[in-house]
């Protein structure tokens, strides 16, 4: 009877033993990934151009990607200590600063830089351009950094927390010009285009390409999510080429 017992007790600890390693090697699996973008591309859990597309290669890569809700710089900081596993949405020159981050080498984003203000007269191409209006207002987000650096001293910048406080301004005409990502600005104002807010711009002012980041400790898994994303990527300009509206 004791014999008994005592084995009955062996085999839930083993069961106990067993469950306490699946939920370890579950929680050894997630990814926490934090970005200075929101929507249109970051819309956890699951939307999002860019985040569905991670989602999307989970369980070919046995990972779990989980978003970390903190402002844009923090972000990238944390990610190079290893308190976050990585960073999405960021642009190659990151790397200069952040040696701890490895590069995943497929583009998960293409964004065009455009201007919009609520005079459709204006007709601005370039940051030479905006800093050759000095009395315009112009305006954009916190943490998009290129923006920032190439936006004049001389004119009267605003840096703003939110897309909506951005265009709230616009078109109450506080500021003149918002300067931002064409994709971002078209899923704020898609309904006011062409009525209360105009895209000024006939070209990009810059393109940008932005990329995954690892911290180094996971630089084994990067060959492997590379090979994935470069296939969902394909995926997607097949479909988009199937549909494209």
């Amino acid at each position: 009877m004791k014999r008994h017992i005592y084995s009955i007790q062996l085999g839930l600890v083993s069961l106990m033993l067993g469950v306490i390693s699946c939920v370890v090697k579950a929680e050894s699996q997630r990814l926490l990934i934090g970005s200075a973008f929101r929507a249109p591309y970051i819309e956890p859990p699951n939307g999002g151009t860019v985040w569905s597309l991670l989602k999307q290669v989970e369980s070919e890569l046995d990972v779990e990607f989980v978003f970390a809700d903190v402002p844009a710089a923090r972000a990238l900081m944390l990610a190079n200590k290893g308190v976050l596993d990585g960073d999405v949405m960021r642009v190659e020159e990151i790397r200069e600063d952040h040696p701890n981050l490895v590069r995943v080498p497929t583009v998960v984003s293409v964004n065009e830089i455009a201007v919009f203000s609520w005079n459709p007269e204006l007709k601005i191409n370039s940051f030479e351009e905006i800093a050759a209006a000095q009395k315009l207002a112009v305006a954009t987000l916190i943490g998009r950094k290129f923006i920032q650096r190439n936006l004049p001293n001389k004119n009267n910048r605003i840096f703003l927390e939110g897309i909506e406080l951005l265009f709230a301004l616009l078109e109450h005409k506080r500021v003149e010009l918002v300067v931002l990502d064409r994709r971002s600005a078209y899923h704020a104002v898609w309904d006011d285009l062409g009525k209360t807010v105009f895209e000024i711009s006939e070209q990009p002012l810059a393109t940008r390409h932005y990329y995954l980041y690892l911290h180094q400790r996971h630089t084994e898994l990067v060959p492997r999510l590379n090979t994935a994303l470069e296939e969902a990527m394909r995926q997607r300009t097949l479909e988009t080429n199937k549909n494209p509206h």
